[in-house]
């Protein structure tokens, strides 16, 4: 019960998802709005309004409404991609510099299919580390490999993962089932510090192998054999041209 001539001011937090994959979803929403009469527009922003009861409100209804701007990044995530080979570099990992890859937020076999603008940037310092731009949560996605570091193949299809959220809000990778076996490519959980604050974002490791060449000097290779192989497809010719000369002369 509020006294005559007293003043009480309530707090009340609530929690807001932000889904981008909603029909209904629009950036231009999330900004607030304000009518001719002052007060905040319904369905733009984090929009509340009380009602008060008939008679109690002597300030009239342009200060019942309030409404706070939602960034367009509280529905995106960003991640990060990792570039491993098989040798082991001066820093003591397997980290991979020398790649280039390219984000699709569709199929890119599709027709018309273009990679996401500005989607994939790579770190100044440590050129086997990738970070993507923010994505919209509740999506496919698919990278692509679109330069494999010297020595090395690209990738030989695409990878397909889901970008989501848990119930406490961390961002979720999950790899498509038709994807590359696990010793090529695998989610990397976030790095966080002790206040839980992330360094590093949750990502895909990529794992790539050396490019197959045929053995140079100092090995036999190939040309062995196939010096051998032309050797006795030339034995048996000369061995069938004779038996069939020495036939010729018996019958003379």
């Amino acid at each position: 019960m509020v006294a005559p001539g007293q003043t009480l001011q309530y707090t009340l937090t609530f929690a807001v998802t932000v889904d981008p994959s909603n029909a209904d979803y629009s950036e231009e929403l999330l900004e607030c709005s304000v009518e001719a009469d002052g007060t905040r527009t319904p369905g733009h922003g984090l929009f509340n309004e009380v009602y008060p009861l008939d008679g109690r409100d002597a300030s009239g209804r342009s200060d019942n409404t309030a409404c706070e701007p939602v960034t367009p990044d509280a529905g995106k995530r960003i991640i990060t991609l990792r570039k491993t080979g098989t040798q082991v570099q001066a820093d003591g990992t397997t980290n991979l510099p020398g790649a280039e890859f390219a984000i699709y937020d569709v199929d890119p076999t599709t027709d018309g299919a273009t990679p996401i603008e500005n989607g994939v940037s790579v770190d100044p310092v440590d050129g086997s580390l990738f970070t993507s731009a923010g994505l919209p949560i509740n999506h496919d996605y698919w990278v692509v490999e679109t330069k494999a570091p010297a020595g090395h193949s690209l990738l030989p299809r695409p990878i397909q993962f889901h970008l989501g959220v848990d119930a406490d809000g961390n961002t979720t990778i999950t790899l498509a089932e038709t994807n590359l076996t696990s010793d090529t490519i695998a989610v990397i959980p976030a790095v966080t510090d002790a206040d839980g604050n992330v360094i590093t974002a949750i990502g895909i490791n990529i794992h790539d192998v050396e490019t197959g060449t045929l053995p140079l000097s100092g090995g036999r290779g190939i040309g062995v054999y196939v010096a051998w192989a032309g050797l006795l497809l030339t034995a048996a010719l000369v061995l069938t041209i004779t038996q069939t000369s020495r036939r010729r002369a018996r019958r003379a």
